[in-house]
């Protein structure tokens, strides 16, 4: 190779290398035009950068993670979670990118992805406070309120007047069944946000049913229900403490209909097996509670956990506890024991009776 080749090499490579940096610096300071127009809640502007950008860089991950952000902002959360999913993908260890794209999963309802992401961040920084709470969001929806539990008291061990986590401590203690204590955070929390959350009051409304305060539960479900008319939560809980109402009417006026005892179980005319030992006392466990015009439903009381069960009816499809979400728990049972229920189930909605089940009938 002569000396001019050589040269031509040389110079080759340095334009390369020189290149490479401008073409490193332009991207980074692309990335700081896009974080400014966030900042200022440009994100169609934001976008628009991003595009550009990821035209000359299509495989950096930060300027992936970017593009979900601003269409996270513009209600775009399929791609959103698309772009996050890439990021992650390219760059799953860095720390943002992991934990933007375990968020855009819990905002997307696959709750079991986020929180095995989410275990992954807390290994690495037990006390990251977001992750503690999208974490414990994430372990309520998921109906593991023991763990959410343990989350929502670290958070609040280092900011004890947190909203946030004293709304998602309010709700763990009211699945466990903590009541009071549950009681205790929710009120906190109105006092402080001026009660003008209809979600807060619907969770108030629920401690409230549970410590068979069907009045009290019933002006606040209405309470939320004037904040937003459409919130679901406080609908189901207006038929509920009206249910609680009325069965504690019946139970006053002595003639609700209860169960007898025979030989230490409880029984209706079917006999399922339905006591439980309370002070020494034998008490029953579980009541249908008849409600007019519901044909899609079927309504229980659950005297040990103070809940209203609900039943759900689909035509071809096994009776559903909505509180265990199960088709075979003891509340699905109990319903085969009732009189005639099996026979309602299978001419109304097609329902066939659980094998497990099959000699329920006959006890």
């Amino acid at each position: 190779m002569n000396k001019r080749t050589t040269n031509a090499s040389e110079n080759l490579e340095y334009k390369t290398s020189l290149g490479a940096i401008f073409g490193k610096l332009k991207t980074t300071l692309q990335i700081e035009s896009i974080k400014i127009s966030i900042e200022d809640g440009n994100y169609e502007v934001g976008s628009k950068k991003c595009d550009v950008a990821l035209k000359r860089d299509p495989k950096n991950p930060k300027l992936l993670m970017l593009k979900s952000r601003c269409l996270s902002n513009l209600y775009q959360n399929e791609e959103s979670l698309i772009f996050a999913k890439r990021a992650y993908t390219l760059a799953p260890n860095d720390s943002d990118i992991r934990e933007d794209y375990a968020f855009k999963l819990s905002e997307e309802y696959q709750l079991e992805s986020s929180k095995k992401i989410y275990n992954d961040i807390l290994k690495d920084d037990p006390d990251d406070e977001a992750a503690l709470l999208t974490q414990s969001c994430n372990l309520i929806e998921l109906k593991d309120y023991k763990e959410a539990l343990e989350l929502t008291t670290k958070g609040l061990k280092k900011n004890p007047d947190d909203l946030d986590f004293l709304v998602n401590h309010a709700e763990s203690l009211l699945g466990l069944g903590n009541f009071s204590k549950a009681k205790t955070a929710i009120e906190k929390v109105l006092k402080s946000s001026g009660d003008m959350s209809s979600e807060n009051w619907s969770i108030l409304a629920e401690v409230e049913l549970g410590l068979n305060d069907g009045m009290a539960a019933q002006q606040s479900f209405r309470q939320a229900l004037g904040l937003n008319p459409k919130n679901d939560r406080a609908i189901e809980g207006c038929i509920k403490s009206n249910i609680l109402l009325q069965t504690i009417g019946r139970l006053q006026r002595g003639d609700a209909d209860n169960p007898k005892y025979v030989d230490g179980t409880f029984t209706d005319k079917s006999g399922g097996k339905y006591v439980f030992e309370f002070k020494g006392k034998r008490q029953i466990a579980l009541e249908r509670i008849d409600v007019p015009n519901l044909d899609d439903k079927i309504i229980l009381r659950d005297y040990r956990r103070n809940r209203i069960i609900e039943i759900d009816l689909q035509k071809g499809k096994k009776p559903k506890c909505l509180f265990c979400e199960s088709v075979e728990c003891e509340h699905v049972e109990f319903v085969f024991t009732l009189n005639n229920m099996y026979e309602t189930l299978n001419h109304k909605h097609n329902v066939e009776q659980p094998k497990s089940f099959s000699k329920i009938s006959q006890r």
